[in-house]
């Protein structure tokens, strides 16, 4: 998508009888709509040739005097730029980097160098694929995780650039996306990506679906409240943080866990029980089969955290013990006919 100047250019490749043809939709919607029309461009034209100055031109021509005009929803969609020269992924979530610090004992601070030159790593550029696509899952695989990243595309060459100069480099991007900050709930800055045109709603670590969620931050009513914020997106399509693609549905659940959490610590506390009695006593009702059930220990630790104020301060070790401590009183407990618990260990560092 070319947006720096002027209307909205979204460059689009796409199959046909002769190969790859590129070319633009005659909208400047941020979505793809049934009823749009493909403007060609010349055969022997590809979008990663036009990077540069005359991407704008080429695409406004494409528009008035098009090479063909095809009917979007009769063609297949390739990536964009089908085989990029180089993809660099950067790690831009700080957020991520103080935890693990945190989770080995360190500080959590990072070092300046972390602001001003992002670590990346080179990924390949033999596996993109196009918007609808089947991914592959890799042979042997038992459990398929992804998670969404912003795409630059780079149109003209440059080094040391300020970030006013660096803009001037994009030649456009991935998509028009919503970014709404609906944290501290999993961790102190909780944002979810909105795409209203095609209603989809990335939510990240806000949902866990067929998992227990985790509270590193919140405070609870947050998450909460952030639950009832995606709610109201009216987004058709959820793409959690863990956990299958869900809906409407998968949001209510998440959220109705923790109002469940709520009660319970609230209803211990008002009995004089103690956090760790008030966790290892919980009901954990439906929500009993979700994976990673240990949760709910740092769970009705982070509610007593809210409630009584001087409840004693536990390092993530303490309460990495409880729920391992916890976990274990479950499996011991459990009729040998049902078979062993099984966690896949993701609690042992927040995600």
């Amino acid at each position: 998508m070319l947006a720096n100047t002027g209307v909205v250019l979204r460059f689009v490749t796409y199959a046909s009888a002769d190969g790859d043809r590129t070319g633009v939709l005659n909208s400047d919607r941020t979505g793809v709509l049934n009823g749009e029309l493909i403007h060609a461009l010349p055969e022997g034209t590809s979008l990663l040739g036009l990077l540069g100055p005359a991407l704008r031109q080429a695409g406004e021509r494409a528009l008035t005097e098009p090479a063909d005009v095809v009917a979007l929803t009769d063609v297949t969609l390739k990536p964009p730029i089908p085989r990029p020269p180089s993809i660099r992924d950067c790690l831009c979530f700080l957020d991520h980097l103080r935890a693990c610090r945190k989770a080995v004992g360190d500080t959590g601070e990072l070092e300046p160098v972390w602001y001003e030159i992002p670590a990346f790593y080179f990924a390949n550029p033999a596996t993109v694929i196009g918007p609808y696509d089947d991914v592959p899952i890799s042979p042997g695989s038992a459990w398929f995780d992804f998670e969404l990243e912003i795409a630059a595309v780079i149109g003209t060459a440059g080094r040391d650039l300020t970030p006013e100069q660096a803009e001037g480099h994009i030649a456009g991007y991935g998509r028009e996306v919503h970014l709404i900050d609906l944290g501290p709930a999993h961790t102190e800055a909780d944002t979810v990506v909105h795409v209203p045109d095609a209603g989809v709603l990335f939510a990240g670590d806000l949902l866990f679906i067929g998992c227990t969620p985790i509270v590193w931050s919140g405070p609870i009513a947050n998450w909460i409240a952030a639950c009832d914020a995606m709610i109201g997106l009216g987004a058709s399509t959820v793409v959690p943080g863990h956990g299958p693609v869900t809906d409407a549905d998968g949001i209510r659940a998440v959220r109705d866990y923790f109002r469940h959490i709520v009660e319970q610590a609230d209803a211990a506390c008002a009995k004089g029980l103690d956090f760790q009695e008030a966790a290892f006593g919980a009901d954990l009702a439906e929500y009993a089969g979700w994976l990673d059930a240990e949760r709910i220990v740092v769970n009705i630790y982070r509610r007593y955290r809210e409630i009584r104020p001087d409840q004693p301060v536990l390092d993530r070790f303490a309460l990495f013990a409880l729920m391992a401590e916890w976990d274990s009183r479950r499996q011991s407990s459990a009729p040998r006919s049902a078979g062993r618990t099984v966690s896949r260990g993701d609690g042992v560092e927040p995600s």
